[in-house]
């Protein structure tokens, strides 16, 4: 059984809308925790630990931060 791609951070940030676009564009499914970075909890600086998003969980791979993601999915 497959899990979604799970997405951590706040839609009106440009680099988790760049995310998600991208995960459209690929047509992968994912789940949005629309976490603010400063009111996140010890869990969300273990998963960030500068308490940067777009926090991007897939499988056993965890990315954080505004680099730029596109990559990991093919799309440039």
């Amino acid at each position: 059984m497959s899990t979604k791609t799970r997405i951590i951070g706040s839609c009106l940030s440009p680099y988790v809308r760049k995310v998600l676009v991208c995960l459209g564009l690929k047509g992968i499914a994912y789940d949005i925790d629309p976490l603010v970075p400063f009111f996140g909890n010890n869990q969300f600086s273990r998963l960030s630990p500068l308490r940067r998003i777009p926090v991007l969980i897939d499988g056993e791979v965890t990315l954080f931060g505004p680099k730029p993601k596109a990559g990991k999915f093919g799309v440039e």
